[in-house]
């Protein structure tokens, strides 16, 4: 085991280390983090787009436009008739020779369609595998002919707090959960029932016979469960095969038998149901 937040005497933290802490935080995807202007897309001309300033993680690696500073994006002039799809993308690149690392900003161009224009294919890969280079897409431009009519961001804007509230949220509906189910367990009602019951025999092979309870309790009630013995024996009963309540529905249950028949047996029942309120 390496430390990494730790004095060692000589410079022993890598961009990685500081890269899987961040994956760690933010997940392995693109984001753009609510900082400054957030990196945001302002059209200027037919062939100019603005990036506003902010902060932007992906893959763990974080890269910036200065605060209170844009960068000017050229696009490729379009063609009258034609649609075509552009891509802007945060480019990672690291030079075999050296290892310097960069991030920058890259547009894409695509290829014109005059209809169901292509996106423009990017350089996909993982940071961490040593790739280069690797493309995040973080804006589709969209063109119709000379003009772009419309910029969409193709990445999340996120945040810690804003996770957190998330999870708040989150946990503000588990309660929620938890109080209903907790209600509805309170509202479980039981009524023991006494049926006269013929169950054919199953000894070559399996019989079902439907016991309805429907008659038993409330017209808008739910069986939650039933406890049933049936003659001397508490079901499920083992004696040259077996006897035991193999479906229970809204209104009743089912027995499914493969031993002797029992004819006339009177069905002793507990059950347990909750009134449903609408």
């Amino acid at each position: 085991m390496n430390i990494i937040t730790g004095y060692k005497a000589t410079p022993h933290i890598t961009s990685q280390q500081d890269r899987n802490t961040n994956i760690g935080v933010f997940g392995s995807g693109a984001h753009i983090l609510d900082v400054g202007s957030q990196m945001s897309a302002t059209v200027v001309s037919a062939n100019e787009i603005e990036i506003a300033d902010g902060t932007m993680v992906a893959e763990g690696c974080t890269a910036e436009i200065a605060r209170g500073t844009t960068e000017s994006l050229a696009i490729e002039n379009g063609n009258q008739g034609m649609l075509r799809i552009d891509l802007i993308v945060a480019r990672y690149s690291k030079a075999s020779g050296t290892g310097i690392e960069d991030m920058s900003l890259v547009v894409i161009t695509g290829t014109p369609a005059s209809a169901s224009p292509a996106v423009p294919t990017y350089n996909t890969g993982v940071i961490a595998d040593g790739d280069s280079p690797v493309d995040f897409p973080l804006y589709r431009v969209n063109l119709n002919g000379i003009s772009i009519t419309s910029v969409e961001r193709l990445v999340d804007v996120v945040s810690i707090n804003g996770k957190f509230d998330d999870v708040d949220t989150r946990m503000d509906g588990v309660d929620t959960s938890i109080s209903a189910i907790q209600t509805a367990m309170g509202g479980v009602k039981m009524k023991a029932v006494s049926k006269t019951v013929t169950i054919p025999t199953g000894r070559q092979t399996q019989t079902q016979t439907s016991v309805d309870f429907s008659s038993d309790i409330p017209s808008n009630a739910r069986l939650m469960g039933v406890d049933v013995t049936l003659g001397d024996f508490h079901l499920p009963y083992m004696s040259n095969g077996e006897t035991w309540v193999g479906k229970m529905w809204e209104k009743g249950i089912r027995i499914d038998n493969t031993s002797g028949a029992y004819n006339n047996y009177t069905m002793l029942a507990v059950l347990f149901y909750v009134e449903e309120v609408n």
